[in-house]
């Protein structure tokens, strides 16, 4: 659900920056598919709105095919105002992209839906991972990348600062052929095994305390032994992770808030059903998680 939400907002965002963000024309090189507008000033029969072909060629009236693919809107423009010269003394032409249909970026990993998408205004990772439906509750927000087209290098995309503190300096610009990759991860995860309704992973919250994640995962059994829950955290630099027993029935009974632990990402909560932890039971499921975690960041 908070995927879906997360992304009902990223394409509100969109759409309100749509009218007010300018694409950086400059940088951008007109490709097969865009759709280019052409004005001449008191000259309404030569203000037309063409597509570039796949031969990277328009078709204009009066001239014919012009040839405009890999140039930029000013470089277009200028090319235009040339060739209209031998026609008109002093053309005033000016060029708008009005489609990026050339501007194809990939979306993928945790995503709502992964894919090629065609960027037609904004070139940013923000308007990218909005068409892709946003992130999943599942994504690990702080380590996804970006793989430039034009480079073999992988550039960091803070996407957690990105989407959720809205840090519009993350917001990199794009280029055609660009990819996306948001991985799957448990640093902005916790993990309850055990007696729960609903025992796995959940999306980390700011301020969330051992009770209300035990409510996330649908509150404890009736074969809970609350007395005796264990938190397992691994702490960077440490080979064995710390293990803390909480008596939640202690905070419950007698208002023991100071008692009710904040929950760290990548804590493992476990809700036994005696009053000695089933470590035998639990163990293999604890080095599944820390094999998930090393192959993230060295968790």
């Amino acid at each position: 659900m908070a995927g879906k939400i997360l992304a009902a907002l990223l394409l509100l965002y969109t759409v309100t920056l749509l009218g007010s963000v300018v694409p950086s024309e400059e940088k951008y090189r007109v490709g097969v598919e865009d759709q280019l507008r052409i004005f001449v000033d008191r000259h309404s029969e030569l203000t037309v709105s063409v597509p570039v072909g796949p031969d990277g060629y328009i078709s204009y009236p009066l001239i014919g095919n012009v040839q405009v693919l890999g140039l930029s809107r000013e470089e277009v423009r200028l090319k235009m105002t040339q060739l209209l010269s031998k026609y008109y003394k002093n053309p005033m032409v000016s060029v708008v992209i009005e489609a990026y249909n050339s501007f194809k970026v990939a979306v993928l990993g945790e995503v709502g839906k992964p894919g090629l998408y065609v960027l037609k205004s904004e070139p940013t990772v923000m308007h990218a991972i909005s068409m892709a439906e946003g992130p999943k509750d599942t994504a690990s927000l702080s380590e996804a990348y970006l793989k430039k087209a034009d480079s073999s290098e992988l550039l960091r995309l803070d996407l957690y600062s990105l989407l959720v503190k809205g840090d519009m300096t993350k917001n990199l610009e794009l280029g055609p052929g660009d990819v996306i990759y948001v991985p799957q991860g448990t640093k902005n995860q916790f993990y309850i095994l055990g007696e729960v309704i609903k025992p796995g992973v959940f999306p980390m919250k700011d301020g969330l305390t051992l009770l209300e994640a035990i409510a996330l995962a649908g509150s404890e059994t009736d074969k809970a032994m609350m007395r005796r829950i264990s938190i397992v955290r691994k702490k960077e630099g440490k080979t064995d992770p710390d293990i803390y027993i909480v008596n939640a029935e202690k905070i419950i009974r007698e208002g023991k808030l100071e008692f009710n632990m904040k929950i760290e990402p990548g804590d493992v909560i476990y809700v036994p059903k005696s009053a000695k932890p089933e470590w035998d039971r639990i163990a293999p499921m604890l080095t599944t998680i820390s094999t998930t975690h090393g192959l993230v960041k060295g968790w």
